[in-house]
């Protein structure tokens, strides 16, 4: 078999991104993207020993497919020939497989539900994995078993309250896709995205009424703007969200509870992130061999987490510009429901020990000893 040398040089389309991938700018000496799809690049160029080019798309897209049948963006550029590979966090869908190859992915966005439930089984396990005896198991299991409950339910309202007293309160704003759904419908709000991206059409195939609505009053009103300025502080004034990866708002605003914009926890979509490949490029092989060599090394997770750190340090130093208002029944409602319901579950325990105790002297009295 014959192997196939990878080209010394090679073009790749690229959108400047802040901190996902920055253009350098070469009149200020700079000579390879920073960001961590930019550095992720470097270190790709040097497993596989290549120089590159970049390219980047003048309508500054990911890539849409037009009226006409053609595409714009990055995928345009790479479709055409114009690049051999593409690169900026950019998400793998079917349409866009028509007309490229993807590389194998090198990130994923986020995690299901059934992904956190197999880590929190695993780390439960992993806790009380101690072996108990028949004996221990015959005579502790309530004692056990309340040890246990007393402890998560102490932890989750000291949690829940010092997290409330440790951060600023932000302006009430829509936290879920329904309350941002209706806010819409009233007119309070405005949702923003990026133009050409997979985030509306991902919204659209989830079948949810109030994913589909919202992706439809963005694209009825034109609510747009480009990559480049997508995250920049004058799209942040006044009532308007922003449609976008969370990995790229952690990279600019920090992690919660400590991130300088709110984050919603809510997600529809979970985008595996990879390369986009031209489908006549020769050696995407060797391409897809050094991502997943880069992968098991954790390299790119590595640079993750040190662009994440610097966010968060930035996001701790800044001065955050919150408008104090009234503490509501909605702000600690959390800690007052774990006391409450503490509560109710120690006033059963008491009821249940009274009863207890008279049917145990009932049942002496009605069966008196005799010597």
């Amino acid at each position: 078999m014959v192997r196939i040398k990878f080209p010394s040089k090679v073009t790749v389309a690229a959108l400047h991104a802040y901190q996902i991938f920055e253009v350098p700018n070469v009149e200020d000496g700079d000579v390879k993207p920073q960001g961590i799809d930019g550095i992720f690049l470097v270190e790709l160029s040097k497993v596989l020993a290549f120089n590159f080019i970049l390219k980047q798309p003048p309508d500054k897209q990911w890539g849409r497919k037009l009226e006409n049948g053609t595409w714009n963006g990055m995928i345009g550029i790479v479709s055409r020939g114009e690049a051999d590979l593409g690169i900026c966090l950019i998400g793998i869908n079917k349409e866009r497989e028509k007309v490229v190859d993807f590389s194998e992915p090198y990130f994923i966005s986020d995690h299901t539900k059934r992904s956190y439930l197999g880590t929190f089984l695993k780390v439960f396990g992993t806790l009380f994995g101690q072996s108990v005896s028949e004996k221990d198991l015959k005579n502790r299991v309530l004692q056990g078993s309340w040890w246990c409950f007393a402890y998560l339910v102490s932890s989750s309202y000291s949690a829940v309250l010092a997290s409330l007293m440790s951060v600023p309160l932000y302006n009430s704003s829509p936290t879920t896709v329904r309350q941002l759904a209706v806010a819409i419908q009233n007119g309070k709000f405005e949702v923003i995205s990026v133009p050409g991206s997979s985030v509306l059409p991902d919204m659209i195939q989830t079948g949810d009424e109030d994913l589909i609505y919202i992706a439809e009053m963005v694209d009825k009103n034109s609510w747009y703007v480009t990559i480049d300025k997508f995250l920049d502080e004058e799209n942040f004034h006044g009532n308007i969200a922003h449609l976008a990866n969370r990995v790229s708002l952690n990279f600019r605003f920090g992690k919660p509870p400590l991130s300088t914009k709110f984050i919603s926890q809510d997600m529809f979509a979970i985008t595996r992130v990879a390369v986009i490949v031209s489908k006549k490029f020769c050696c995407k092989k060797e391409l897809n061999y050094a991502i997943d060599k880069m992968n098991k090394a954790g390299i790119y997770s590595h640079i993750s987490e040190i662009e994440i750190y610097k966010a968060w340090f930035r996001a701790v130093k800044a001065d955050l510009k919150v408008h104090e208002r009234a503490l509501s029944l909605d702000d600690i409602a959390g800690p007052l429901i774990f006391l409450m319901f503490g509560y109710f579950l120690s006033s059963c325990a008491f009821l249940v020990e009274i009863m207890y105790v008279r049917i145990k002297l009932t049942n002496i009295y009605k069966f008196p000893v005799t010597n």
